[in-house]
């Protein structure tokens, strides 16, 4: 089998412990290569500390930008549903959605000390209108020498499915069309999508059936998390995590010696 180059990228770290704890494990361990940290989030400062044990050349790290959950401001939070009416409509305040990026930014440069490797975003707000214009133009002006690459939600050519088709309608080639344009690198297609309903086994034929299909450069989004009461984790999580507990069918695969071997096949 031709070998490829992918990204794999876990999601919403500082979310809480249980997804940082995992992470940090995952990508000691060289089962990921990427993790986009909310900034915003009750578990990001103390999450932060672990992340500075990573230099650029062993893990990407990026910012999840964040408009639904745990954004700095708090009359910068709607639900995905709002935000994404209220984007298509043009009716989103420009000026609060520019003052929230560039906060969020500035709360990763400060923890890090080191601009962000790349930029995504939590429920893939990142694509939406307004929001990537000026996430566009922020970092333009903070980061014109050496540009972060930024989350390309278009579907995978290999793999079905409405949920993924419905991402990227939202607005991938959009953002594609003014990364281009303004010189920053992108991946290829985005895999991983599913429906957040999964067992370790499950997850499993998910995995073998997303790197089979994916091509270098693609990259491959996970939502991994240790189990917190199993390993003793504690921290306020002021909302529940409705996926936890694929979050965790996930890491209990991904930290499997079944899935290093799956990534030395493929």
């Amino acid at each position: 089998m031709q070998k490829k180059l992918i990204t794999i990228c876990a999601d919403d770290f500082g979310l809480h412990e249980g997804i940082n704890a995992a992470c940090i494990e995952l990508a000691t361990r060289k089962r990921i290569s990427a993790i986009s940290a909310m900034v915003g989030a009750p578990a990001w400062r103390d999450g932060a500390k672990l992340l500075g044990a990573f230099n650029v050349t062993q893990v990407d790290i990026g910012l999840h930008l964040d408009f639904t959950e745990y954004p700095i401001a708090a009359n910068s939070r709607r639900s995905h549903a709002a935000l994404v009416a209220f984007a298509y409509a043009r009716q989103l305040d420009r000026a609060l959605v520019k003052s929230e990026i560039d906060a969020q930014l500035n709360a990763f440069e400060h923890a890090l000390g080191r601009a962000p490797a790349y930029i995504d975003g939590h429920q893939h707000v990142h694509q939406l209108p307004v929001i990537r214009d000026a996430l566009i133009a922020a970092l333009s002006t903070r980061y014109a020498y050496a540009k972060p690459w930024l989350r390309d939600t278009r579907a995978s050519a290999g793999v079905n499915g409405v949920k993924p088709k419905l991402i990227e309608t939202l607005g991938a080639r959009a953002l594609r069309k003014l990364a281009t344009k303004n010189d920053f690198p992108q991946n290829n297609s985005m895999l991983g999508v599913y429906d957040f309903q999964a067992t370790a086994d499950h997850f499993q034929a998910l995995l073998t059936h997303w790197l089979t299909a994916a091509q270098s450069r693609d990259l491959l989004m996970c939502h991994p998390s240790q189990s917190i009461k199993a390993n003793g984790l504690h921290g306020s999580m002021n909302r529940t995590d409705a996926i936890l507990s694929a979050r965790i069918a996930e890491y209990e695969f991904m930290q499997s010696e079944a899935f290093s071997d799956m990534l030395a096949e493929h």
